[in-house]
């Protein structure tokens, strides 16, 4: 990115704050309200497709492990391509021939789901969009396809929201075995250095603790720091995503004061815009209410008094497509969603293409099944009753959101105990549907709410 350039955008960046209702601090941060399309879709698709989906290779981290020395990927890469054959070389072999939006969001939305999610740029720092900022895009080179742009397009016409994420954060290390691999590559000629990133690296030895550690003590630069905030305010002026996605590195302190005014760019550029948006963090990367917190294949103990996002992929072991894939099974997917939902969560599924822009049999089959499941049980959701969760439960009786009640009443003397249903209306309002008693003296009781 030109210098020129940067400056230019940071000023509009400056101006759209000044001027607008929200500013680059947390409490007015914390005044911008949840979307209601959010509180209502619980459940959306992430999408991982990129250059890595062809090697395909144990996971969309290909382009670093490749050069890892000791990595399954850093020896499957020296036997199938051989050392002199670098990450860009597989940017031709990346033509999503078959890529068709229009057949993605009819795919997408069979699942039940409400909005997608594509990655709009991974750690390896291709976009998968329009820039003007740097030259490695889809548009360029590989598909030679705006991609975030024909979905975009796709979702507006079949009414599913679209969002979108960025990754950018990580570029600025993630590449960075390849200066300690052992032999040379491109990663270590400034020629291609807006592919390869600054590869920073805090250690002298490069393995796989160092990985493990999340290249902990890298200090990100001011400039690096201004590139992320630009790129990242860039993409949304460019397709109006109505949710935003960051991974994890954005939690390193350095990126507090950016990330509150790209908070504030956003949230400001969508009123004028008339649109709801979210932006999604892991961590503690932003003040807890200004944006909403991201639990990565994680679940919460208990119900969140806000709004959360879970998120895990159809896969174990990544989240591309890739040969070496194990996939779940669609009830252990389904006891997921529940479980997310269930804790004032929302749900997110990643799906990863094929390098020709289809989707692999195992995934039409989680999505068809997860699809069906979803039909079937639209609208139902079941909260189990506890000390803990009185309050929802009551919540839910008070604005007549609860249909039917199962109570399974056992024999046993508790004491004065708690009263469960607090503020459920009168006797007159519901009638018992069912009543059955089992040898060991519980009774199962059915009631549901007189329209």
């Amino acid at each position: 990115m030109m210098e020129s350039q940067m400056n230019s955008y940071l000023e509009k960046i400056n101006q759209v704050i000044e001027n607008g209702k929200y500013k680059a601090d947390w409490q007015s941060l914390a005044e911008y309200p949840v979307a209601q399309w959010y509180k209502e879709a619980k459940f959306g698709i992430f999408i991982h497709w990129g250059i890595y989906s062809v090697p395909a290779y144990f996971s969309e981290w290909y382009c670093r492990f490749m050069y890892y020395k000791g990595n399954p990927a850093y020896w499957h890469h020296l036997r199938k391509y051989g050392k002199n054959f670098n990450y860009r070389d597989f940017i031709p072999m990346f033509k999503a021939e078959k890529f068709n939006a229009d057949e993605w969001v009819e795919f997408i939305k069979s699942s039940g789901a409400k909005f997608i999610m594509p990655v709009g740029e991974h750690h390896d720092g291709f976009k998968m969009y329009n820039s003007d900022l740097n030259e490695w895009t889809s548009v360029n080179m590989g598909p030679k396809r705006d991609v975030l742009g024909e979905l975009k397009t796709a979702c507006d016409k079949n009414d599913l929201i679209f969002s979108t994420s960025s990754h950018r954060a990580e570029h600025f290390w993630f590449m960075n075995g390849g200066s300690t691999v052992g032999y040379n590559n491109e990663t270590q000629n400034d020629k291609y250095r807006e592919l390869y990133g600054e590869c920073r690296n805090v250690h002298k030895k490069n393995n796989l603790f160092t990985m493990l550690k999340q290249e902990h003590g890298i200090e990100p630069t001011e400039a690096w720091l201004k590139d992320w905030l630009v790129s990242s305010c860039d993409l949304i002026d460019r397709y109006q995503p109505s949710s935003l996605f960051f991974d994890w590195w954005v939690s390193y302190k350095d990126f507090r004061p950016y990330m509150k005014k790209f908070l504030a760019y956003y949230y400001n550029r969508s009123v004028e815009w008339g649109k709801e948006v979210c932006v999604y963090y892991k961590s503690d990367a932003v003040m807890y209410n200004c944006a909403i917190f991201d639990r990565e294949r994680g679940q919460l103990e208990n119900i969140s008094p806000y709004i959360w996002q879970g998120e895990t992929s159809t896969a174990y072991n990544a989240w591309s497509y890739c040969t070496t894939n194990h996939f779940k099974k669609p009830e252990i997917i389904a006891c997921n969603f529940l479980d997310v939902i269930s804790k004032n969560g929302c749900f997110v599924l990643n799906l990863g293409p094929k390098a020709d822009g289809t989707f692999c049999e195992q995934e039409q089959n989680i999505i068809s099944e997860i699809g069906k499941w979803k039909k079937k049980n639209e609208g139902i959701y079941f909260i189990e009753a506890a000390p803990d969760t009185i309050s929802v439960i009551s919540s839910m009786f008070r604005y007549w959101l609860v249909d039917e009640i199962i109570l399974f009443v056992a024999p046993y003397i508790q004491g004065d105990g708690i009263r469960l249903f607090t503020e459920i209306p009168g006797p007159s309002s519901w009638e018992m549907t069912g009543n059955k008693c089992f040898r060991s003296g519980i009774c199962r009781l059915a009631y549901k709410r007189i329209e």
